[in-house]
């Protein structure tokens, strides 16, 4: 699945679903980040980002890109 994805291999991207209400945003790219001090693995309550053009460039999240 695409958690263990993040659980391997954590700064890679990986394909999910995002859905606020009634949308639904598909092939969205997640990945863990933070730096060395910050970094928290995926079963640690982790920050992410979220980059809602990287697999589909026209998408976007009122307005944005990438959260």
């Amino acid at each position: 699945t695409n958690l263990e994805s993040l659980r391997k291999e954590p700064r890679k991207f990986v394909s999910a679903t995002v859905q606020e209400g009634e949308l639904v945003f598909t092939n969205v790219a997640v990945h863990l980040k933070g730096a060395a001090g910050s970094f928290r693995q995926i079963d640690d309550k982790p920050a992410l980002t979220l980059s809602f053009g990287k697999f589909v460039p026209s998408q976007r999240f009122h307005g944005l890109q990438k959260i």
